[in-house]
């Protein structure tokens, strides 16, 4: 009798366990969990954008699911041309500017990643759809430079000019510097 109460026991003990793994395995895939992450990576580049030049702005949305955001990770490119005139960048929730900066564009690195860090993390912008704007000044209307793009993404679209098509530009949100 006793070996039989044991039995169950340990065959319900072993089912409660296999369906405690299941639930915690499987819990991280969860919506909620995914609207909750600590970074977004940047993709892989399959072109470029227009050229950034005076008068020309670039917009992308995009569903945000980092709920903090410590930086901004851009990638540009010049084709290895001097670049002259400014880059503005900002970073909004609807109309309300989250972040904004001005840079000269001599500054922008071949390539690399640009970092735009607030001067205070963001906070509580899980689930958002937030709006990058990316735009240049310069006198003689030459590009300031392009952005790096790929179009194999869903939950985003960008805007250059009067174009608009799914996509998004080489960006990442919260990537160490050192990367």
């Amino acid at each position: 009798m006793k070996n039989k109460k044991l039995e169950k026991a340990v065959i319900i003990g072993a089912v409660v366990f296999i369906l405690l793994t299941v639930w915690f395995v499987f819990r991280g895939n969860s919506e909620a969990a995914r609207k909750n992450s600590l970074y977004r990576e940047m993709p892989v580049a399959d072109g470029v954008s227009g050229e950034l030049s005076h008068g020309i702005s670039l917009i992308e949305t995009f569903d945000n699911s980092v709920e903090t955001i410590d930086n901004i990770a851009v990638v540009f490119t010049k084709f290895y041309r001097d670049a002259h005139g400014t880059l503005t960048f900002a970073l909004l929730d609807g109309n309300q500017v989250l972040y904004y900066t001005t840079m000269d564009a001599q500054e922008i690195p071949e390539q690399h990643r640009v970092f735009f860090t607030p001067e205070t993390p963001l906070e509580n912008m899980a689930g958002k759809k937030l709006k990058m704007i990316v735009y240049a000044y310069c006198e003689d209307n030459d590009g300031v430079g392009l952005m790096l793009k790929t179009e194999d993404v869903r939950d985003s679209q960008i805007k250059y000019g009067n174009s608009e098509f799914d996509g998004t530009l080489c960006f990442s949100l919260n990537i160490a510097k050192d990367q």
